[in-house]
């Protein structure tokens, strides 16, 4: 059986919703998991994962509809050049 890895990246676009402090005490908790304050480099992040990883990658989304579209757009843009196996979640939200 191989070793599995994966990563986290969860994005904070407003700072008021977490105090420093919290956020530190969560990154102590969830170490696999990345808090990136900002604007999701979406393209960025899907082209490095099917780059980087070995057989199945896995994209889940949920998150406004904007931000679905981009994800599967360019998770599609990049399916025929792929080797890998690719699975895709999504969660839209309305309000």
């Amino acid at each position: 059986m191989g070793t599995v890895s994966a990563s986290v990246a969860v994005l904070a676009t407003e700072k008021k919703l977490i105090s420093q402090e919290s956020e530190i005490d969560l990154q102590q908790v969830l170490k696999f998991v990345e808090i990136i304050h900002g604007r999701m480099p979406v393209t960025e992040i899907i082209k490095a994962r099917l780059k980087d990883n070995i057989g199945t990658v896995a994209f889940g989304a949920c998150a406004h509809t904007q931000v679905v579209d981009l994800v599967r757009i360019e998770i599609a843009r990049r399916l025929p050049n792929s080797d890998k196996r690719v699975d895709y979640l999504e969660g839209i939200q309305t309000r």
